[in-house]
């Protein structure tokens, strides 16, 4: 199967609420997580995004993309956060399922992270800055959350009218 550019699933549609399963680390799974990850390699680019994950394109397994700040994109299968740092940072937000809608969030500076990449292969890495916000931003996908969820009150209100225009998929 070719890879190719995969709709993007836009809140308030359910299924971003859905916690992900893990990967099952076989050789039917490695050959369908293969096909995927490039499909949403396309997907990001062409949404001009720096991350994704599977559930945005509608596909409940653990798995996320990051284009770093040297723009090398990172894949985590099965991702857990090792250690964070004391340390928060707020950054705007924008999110692929959220069209045009963004908003400040407070992240961890740093995280350490530990996943399988694109061959399958164990690895752990320290992100920083915004890799570490947008590593955060899509593990949060993967568990249900939405940068939205983590909005203020007064912030969703500001935002409700935007929110009930965006197309639904």
């Amino acid at each position: 199967m070719s890879a190719t550019i995969l709709p993007i699933i836009n809140y308030p549609n359910p299924i971003l609420k859905t916690v992900s399963e893990s990967v099952e680390l076989d050789g039917k799974a490695y050959e369908a997580c293969s096909s995927l990850i490039e499909s949403m390699k396309l997907t990001m680019r062409a949404e001009n995004g720096i991350g994704i994950s599977a559930i945005q394109v509608g596909v409940p397994l653990r798995i996320f993309l990051v284009e770093m700040r040297d723009a090398k994109v990172v894949t985590f299968i099965n991702p857990t956060i090792l250690s964070k740092s004391e340390e928060m940072i707020s950054t705007q937000e924008g999110c692929l399922s959220f069209p045009g809608i963004f908003g400040h969030v407070d992240r961890h500076e740093s995280v350490t992270i530990a996943a399988l990449d694109e061959t399958m292969a164990y690895f752990e890495l320290e992100l920083h800055g915004i890799d570490s916000v947008c590593a955060q931003h899509e593990l949060d996908h993967l568990n249900g959350i939405t940068f939205y969820d983590h909005l203020s009150p007064l912030k969703k209100r500001l935002l409700s009218k935007k929110i009930a225009a965006l197309p639904k998929t």
